[in-house]
């Protein structure tokens, strides 16, 4: 089964790992695309493309050839990816496309968001009675709740580890707004 073949299908899903990305189709298959190849394709493009069949085992494995490239409709617009039925298989459930109301956060964004709220809340449980009074002191008891505490110190943590902070220190301090310490300070995400 190692014959080269073609398929074109439209993208319901894309999982990057690496250097080795995989995809599925609307057909309901999986596949692969590896180190010297590239996926130059998101979910809702259609593409065609050639792949080999690897078994090993019980398994069958779909290895795409050469680049992935999508293609947008003539309006310019992405096609809507066809709902897949979730569960069975282990494969990740398809993301929302579709939902204006979702946010989409970058996946080096959102690790960074949950290092900085894990390091916001080990600091303040660090911080020892007395001075996790201190600051705890400022926010009322359903801020405290809500987790208020731990946040607002992440969204600290988070603009200085994503260099959000730099980046508006030099853009104040470039147009003459402020200076390099004080630039972006008051701005709330």
């Amino acid at each position: 089964m190692s014959d080269v073949m073609s398929t074109t299908g439209v993208i319901e899903y894309v999982k990057r790992q690496g250097s080795k990305a995989s995809f599925k189709l609307d057909d309901g298959h999986w596949y692969g695309v590896f180190v010297g190849q590239s996926l130059e394709a998101e979910e809702g493009d259609t593409v065609t493309f050639r792949y080999k069949v690897a078994v090993k085992g019980d398994r069958e494995y779909r290895n795409a050839q050469g680049k992935i490239r999508g293609s947008v409709s003539a309006s310019g617009s992405r096609p809507a990816a066809a709902a897949a039925p979730s569960g069975g298989g282990g494969a990740p459930a398809p993301r929302p496309s579709d939902d204006p109301l979702a946010v989409r956060i970058p996946r080096d964004r959102c690790i960074v968001r949950q290092s900085s709220l894990k390091a916001a809340v080990d600091f303040i449980a660090a911080m020892g009675p007395e001075m996790g009074e201190a600051y705890m002191g400022g926010f009322s008891p359903e801020d405290i709740l809500a987790g208020r505490p731990a946040i607002e110190l992440a969204k600290a943590f988070e603009r200085y580890a994503s260099g959000d902070v730099t980046v508006e220190s030099a853009a104040a301090f470039a147009s003459g707004d402020g200076d390099v310490e004080d630039a972006g300070e008051d701005e709330d995400f």
